[in-house]
């Protein structure tokens, strides 16, 4: 790096694709409570995927990931985390796990 202009590192890091990934929401609601989730184009198409191979509904799925975390909190963050694990598990040709069916009381999702 030259550092007496300041080129070298900073022209890397100017000239980088700097596009953000698109991304959506989406309402969902968890053990009767409306939240919302938002996701890049590349999350939602594998959660799809995933719903499609588990025969399960978005709200299903939500509810169990929201009632298996540890520490409430980030949904969506906990919904890529998920994602993520479920792909993982099959290319290491494992079967991946789902969080058990959701218990009957419903999540406190504003605490």
């Amino acid at each position: 790096m030259n550092r007496s202009t300041g080129s070298g590192d900073a022209i890397l890091y100017v000239s980088a694709d700097q596009t953000v990934p698109a991304s959506r929401t989406r309402n969902v609601t968890v053990g009767g409570a409306r939240s919302s989730i938002r996701l890049e184009e590349a999350f939602w198409d594998a959660l799809d995927e995933i719903l499609r191979r588990e025969n399960l509904r978005l709200n299903d799925l939500v509810s169990r990931i929201w009632d298996h975390l540890p520490a409430k909190g980030n949904l969506s963050g906990a919904v890529r985390v998920f994602v993520h694990s479920y792909f993982h598990a099959l290319s290491q040709n494992t079967t991946p796990k789902l969080p058990p069916e959701r218990s009957w009381q419903a999540p406190d999702l504003h605490n």
